[in-house]
């Protein structure tokens, strides 16, 4: 079971990390460079279908699943990253708003200095208040799939989801690369797809979960 359990996330790893790549390369490229920031979810869908299916004919994976189900999973997934997006920007925008308010001693102390927060700030802030709204709805889709909700998983799906922004921006700043968002969807996508194949093999344990009927 170990050994399964292994071999599936490692598959899935690699298989996300690949989708990662496609995601970039759709960024850079001036054919599809929407694409790659809304359509992230579209592009780690079918890797995560591809690692399902091979995981499953190689008696990795032991799932029963329905077209209904797939199909609802399947749009949840493409949904979670421009919902992300959009969260991520409305977050930024309300940021000085709430910063006022919450600390509004310290937030005077920086004006008087003339070090307000600025749109950059509020970004970064949204950046990981979307990233926790995607691990939440990328657990959602896996518990449409398996009719089951795994609350180790989802919580890990959370840290590690904040854990990647950093990881991501220390990354980048190795290997020289100036936008470190580039490195953020691989390794994002990677570790999304990683927590899916753990989330799949622990569905026919049961293990850390409740089985719901949908």
């Amino acid at each position: 079971m170990k050994s399964n359990t292994f071999k599936s996330v490692a598959l899935f790893f690699i298989t996300g990390l690949g989708s990662g790549l496609v995601s970039v390369g759709l960024i850079v490229s001036s054919l599809f460079p929407a694409l790659g920031w809304v359509g992230i979810g579209a592009v780690l869908l079918p890797a995560l279908v591809l690692s399902t299916i091979i995981a499953v004919r190689l008696s990795w994976l032991s799932l029963k699943l329905s077209v209904p189900r797939c199909i609802s999973a399947g749009l949840l997934v493409v949904a979670a990253y421009p919902i992300s997006v959009l969260v991520m920007l409305e977050s930024a925008s309300l940021y000085g708003s709430l910063y006022a308010v919450l600390l509004p001693l310290r937030w005077h102390e920086r004006l008087n200095a003339g070090d307000g927060p600025d749109a950059n700030e509020g970004i970064i802030i949204g950046l990981f208040v979307a990233a926790i709204v995607a691990a939440i709805l990328i657990s959602i889709a896996l518990q449409v799939l398996t009719q089951k909700w795994n609350n180790r998983v989802t919580l890990l799906m959370m840290v590690g989801a904040v854990v990647t922004i950093p990881l991501s921006d220390f990354i980048a700043s190795i290997i020289g690369e100036r936008n470190w968002h580039l490195v953020l969807f691989p390794v994002g996508e990677a570790f999304f797809s990683a927590l899916s194949g753990y989330w799949l093999v622990r569905a026919r344990t049961g293990v850390g979960q409740h089985t719901t009927k949908l």
